[in-house]
Parts: C-alpha cells; sequence; structure tokens
C-alpha cells in the first residue's frame, strides 16, 4: 500500500463584465459610502477536460472556475443550468487607500469562522453549499472605471493533513457495488488525481459531524449536455484525527502571487472611450483647417472600413452625405433615420446586387435584374448645402415628439436585423406588403418578415407608409459618376465638395438638367398651339 497527501485544485475567480457595471450601479444609487460586506451569490461548474483532436497531444483540461454573473447580487436568482451556487460576501472600500491597508486577514478569518460554525451547527449538512463560502474584497475607480479586487476562498487545514490511501484512481463504474461508506461532490477541478477545492471543508464536515476515518469519495464530473461522466473518479481518503488549525485560500494574481487583481473596463464603460469625437465634413461648409478636415476623413473612412452596419443618425441633411458616399463606395449597409417633429423616416441604402438574375420563392425560374435601391440623396435633385443656417431649432428637427427618436431608432435596428438574416444581405430587394393577415403571408425571404425600403412615420395618424425609391443616376451621394470621382481623386474632390456644392451638381449632370428645364419654363407658346 501506499499513501499521498491530499493535493487540492483551488478555485480560479472568472468575473463576468455585467458584474462590475452592476457594482458601479449600486455604489452609487445604493451603497454610497457605505462599505459594509453585502451578501453575493457566486456559483460553478463541474471540471472536465476536452480531447485534444490531436492524437500526440494531451486532453485539455477545464480550469476549477468559480463565477460571478449578472445576477450576483441577487442571492434568490436562477443560475445557469450544471452549476452550483457558492454564497459570498464583498466589501467594496472607498479609497485605494483602504483597499491597499485594510485589514483582509480579520475579513478571511470571519468568513472561515462562519464555515466552521456551519460545521458545527449542522447547518452545512442541510445546506452543503455552506462549505465553498467567499470574501471578495473590491475597490471601484469609478472615474477610470478600473476595479481592484481580490478573491479568498477559505479551506481549513487539518493537522495532521488528510491522505489518498493507494494513490489509486478508480472510475465510477467499479464503485457502485461496494459496502463501503461513499461520498459524493461536485468536483470542479478536471485534473485526474487531484479534486476540488470544495472537497477540503467536506471532509473536515465528515470527520466532525460523523467521526468518519476513511471514505470514498465520487469526484463527480461531466461534460455539460453530453450526460458523459467518465472524467468523473473515485478517491479513497483517510482522515486521520486531526485538529482544524487557520485556514487558507486567498487567490494568486496573474503573476502567481498572493496580491489583487485589476480589471480596466474603460473601454466598455467609460462614455468618452465607448465612441470618437469627431467633426464630420459637409458641403456647403467651407473648410477652414485643411488638416483637421483631412484627418476627420482619414478617421470617418477608418470607421466604416472597420464596421459592417453605419447608422446615420445626425441632426442635419449634409452631415449624411459623406457616409453616405463611403458607405455606398465601400458597399456598406447604410441605415439612416430621420426625424421630424411629428414625423420620420428610417431607409436602408441600395447596395448594388451583382448578381446577373435573382430568382424569388421557390421559383426557379430567373428575374430582370432589380434596379438598386436609393439612398437618402437620390430624391434630390440639388446638391446638400447648408441647411441649418437662420433656421430655428424646430426647423432643424431637433424639436420632436418625445417617442419618436425611440420609434424610429427601434425599427431601425430591427431592418438592420431582418436584412442579415436575407440570403442577400445588404443587397435584399425590397418588399412592400405591409398588412399580412397572417405570419403565412410574408412573401420575403428572410425569416423574419417583409425587408421594406423605408418606413415613413406619421405619429399624427400613428402610421406607418412603406415606401420603395430606385437609385437615381444624377444622385450627388451614391452615382456611379460620384464614386468614379471620388475614386479618381479623393480628398481632393471632397474638398471641392465642401467647399462648393455646385461641384456635386455638375459632375452628377444636375447642372445641365437645371439649365435645360429652365429653357423649358422659357419656351414660348404660339397662339396657334394652344387653341381647341
Amino acid at each position: 500500500m501506499s499513501s499521498n497527501l491530499v493535493q487540492f485544485v483551488p478555485f480560479s475567480s472568472a468575473v463576468e463584465a455585467p458584474f462590475w457595471h452592476t457594482l458601479s450601479t449600486r455604489k452609487i444609487d445604493l451603497y454610497k459610502l457605505d462599505d459594509a460586506p453585502q451578501n453575493i451569490l457566486g456559483y460553478y461548474s463541474v471540471g472536465y477536460s476536452l480531447r485534444s483532436q490531436h492524437a500526440t497531444e494531451a486532453n485539455i483540461t477545464m480550469p476549477a472556475r468559480l463565477y460571478l454573473g449578472t445576477g450576483a447580487f441577487d442571492t434568490n436568482t436562477t443560475l445557469p443550468p450544471f452549476t452550483y451556487p457558492s454564497p459570498g460576501a464583498i466589501k467594496n472600500t472607498n479609497t485605494i487607500e483602504e483597499f491597499k491597508t485594510l485589514d483582509k486577514t480579520a475579513l478571511f478569518k470571519g468568513t472561515a469562522e462562519q464555515i466552521w460554525q456551519d460545521i458545527i451547527s449542522g447547518a452545512a449538512v442541510k445546506d452543503p453549499y455552506l462549505l465553498t463560502r467567499f470574501i471578495l474584497v473590491t475597490f471601484a475607480d469609478l472615474k477610470k472605471y478600473k476595479y481592484y479586487y481580490w478573491f479568498g476562498f477559505p479551506a481549513l487545514l487539518t493537522e495532521p493533513p488528510w491522505i489518498i490511501v493507494n494513490n489509486e484512481v478508480k472510475g465510477v463504474d467499479e464503485v457502485w457495488d461496494s459496502t463501503e461508506k461513499i461520498v459524493g461532490f461536485a468536483d470542479p477541478s478536471s485534473l485526474p488525481t487531484n479534486p476540488g477545492w470544495p472537497l477540503r471543508n467536506l471532509l473536515a464536515l465528515l470527520k466532525r459531524h460523523w467521526n468518519v476515518n476513511k471514505i470514498k469519495v465520487i469526484c463527480y464530473r461531466e461534460i455539460p449536455s453530453k450526460k458523459d461522466i467518465s472524467n468523473s473518479r473515485i478517491l479513497t481518503v483517510e482522515i486521520p484525527d486531526t485538529t482544524v488549525i487557520p485556514a487558507v485560500g486567498w487567490e494568486k494574481n496573474l503573476l502567481g502571487k498572493l496580491g489583487p487583481r485589476t480589471v480596466d473596463l474603460a473601454h466598455m464603460m467609460d462614455p468618452i472611450n465607448e465612441g470618437h469625437d469627431i467633426s464630420i465634413p459637409m458641403p456647403g461648409h467651407p473648410i477652414t483647417s485643411e488638416s483637421q478636415v483631412k484627418a476627420d476623413v482619414e478617421k470617418l473612412i477608418q470607421l466604416i472600413e472597420s464596421h459592417d452596419v453605419i447608422f446615420l443618425l445626425m441632426d442635419s441633411r449634409e452631415s449624411r452625405w459623406l457616409p453616405t458616399l463611403l458607405g455606398a463606395s465601400m458597399r456598406k449597409l447604410v441605415i439612416n433615420a430621420a426625424l421630424g417633429f411629428d414625423t420620420y423616416v428610417v431607409m436602408r441604402h441600395g447596395v448594388k446586387d451583382d448578381s446577373e438574375c435573382q430568382t424569388t420563392g421557390s421559383s426557379d425560374k430567373a428575374m430582370p435584374p432589380v434596379k438598386q435601391l436609393g439612398c437618402y440623396f437620390c430624391n434630390d435633385v440639388v446638391a446638400p448645402t447648408d441647411s441649418l443656417k437662420d433656421r430655428t431649432l424646430d426647423q432643424q428637427c431637433t424639436v420632436t415628439r418625445p417617442g419618436l427618436s425611440a420609434i424610429a431608432s427601434a425599427y431601425a435596428v430591427e431592418l438592420m436585423v431582418s436584412v442579415l438574416h436575407h440570403e442577400k444581405g445588404p443587397a435584399a430587394p425590397a418588399d412592400t406588403n405591409a398588412e399580412p393577415t397572417s405570419y403565412s403571408d410574408f412573401s420575403s425571404s428572410s425569416p423574419l418578415g417583409i425587408i421594406p425600403h423605408q418606413m415613413r412615420g406619421f405619429l399624427t395618424h400613428f402610421n406607418n407608409m412603406i415606401v420603395v425609391g430606385q437609385a437615381y443616376e444624377r444622385c450627388t451621394a451614391c452615382s456611379e459618376a460620384v464614386l468614379n470621382e471620388y475614386k479618381t481623386n479623393g480628398f481632393e474632390f471632397l474638398k471641392r465638395a465642401f467647399n462648393s456644392p455646385a461641384c456635386l451638381e455638375e459632375v452628377t449632370g444636375l447642372t445641365k438638367l437645371h439649365q435645360e428645364s429652365e429653357v423649358a419654363d422659357d419656351f414660348d407658346w404660339d397662339e396657334e398651339d394652344t387653341e381647341l
């Protein structure tokens, strides 16, 4: 016979980003300067290892994680499937200095004493999850959205320590016919010979409450949702007469040393870092600093290139011109939402379909190519110019009905989702059947229903109108003439358009069209030609 000391796999913390967001909100709105410990609820899952796809490589062992999720502050929350609760407490300090100088030993000792008292009183027999109590000390720097934290997972020490008899690991299928005493626990460890942290306090409970000296332990492990328990293990553990001494269990940092960890969520939570502060150059607004305008244009090009969908939610018509041109040039999905006082328009800009023909429904019959849908500027016969000069706020569409922006924004997002579910994506043709009597009436090939081109809403009548508009060959934003000019001359072309919108009318042929219209208006009709 041989024996080894039982070596336990400690917990490793895994804190989800929404936990820090909730902590920030509660700190500001609820706790304020109150730094008393607050109850929280973590959870863990059983350990397992994944088989490598390469026969020459070892299996991949998953770490023993203790998670804090979105519902950690609600101790009655429903946990994710295949997980087990772990009650804890969080002490959030008010300053970084307090976090550093706090008597963490006293906090840790207090948590360990709670575990021991639960063992003595028998509370842990009724609720074994009390054996996995933990303590979390934090400081939330809400100016920089940086969080300092240190987990303690108290595990009772004994003298002499527990040992594994025979140092033999058996499979679960070999133990069911045994007449020996058996205890099982959800084991977060995935190592073959090392049980997880919760067993440590469970053995203390077995010794104190039932005076167990030797027992078979089922380290239950299951691959989630696959009913595969082949990773489970059986250990025969000897529990000598012991004396409980102070607990251990402070988590090590990323350097493997005892110390706190930090997480910087400024990129996710800081309003300054969730966006880019740039000015969008506009036709009719002459350039005052060419270097600054060029930098803004380059930044906007970079942003549009690196994203799949562009929402245009500006306050003026002309501010939408450059993103519209860039979106058309890069064949991006551009969705526009524009507001009036009690009206709105939500539309997607057309993207040319490169396929030679299109089919509809389940029929294999080829249909003629559908003309490209129009953009925000395709109904215009003049170039965009300064629409803000000498206009009041309501004329600038800055004053709207209270629910208008929320309605238009929601439609814009839903339109995006519907387009992305279509097999042609941004090039999807427009649907017009806006009032189906049942879900089966949807003629669109999108699983979510119809995909309109434009929705024009009227809060005066609480009504929407579905509109389809085709691309205009003389459009000042998406026509081939404009796109070719931009492709050829780049920023020099943009600079001319910013300084003088008339150049857009010249490039697209609108200037000639206006001249021809004026000639037609000035035509003198002969009296005889007008007689009936």
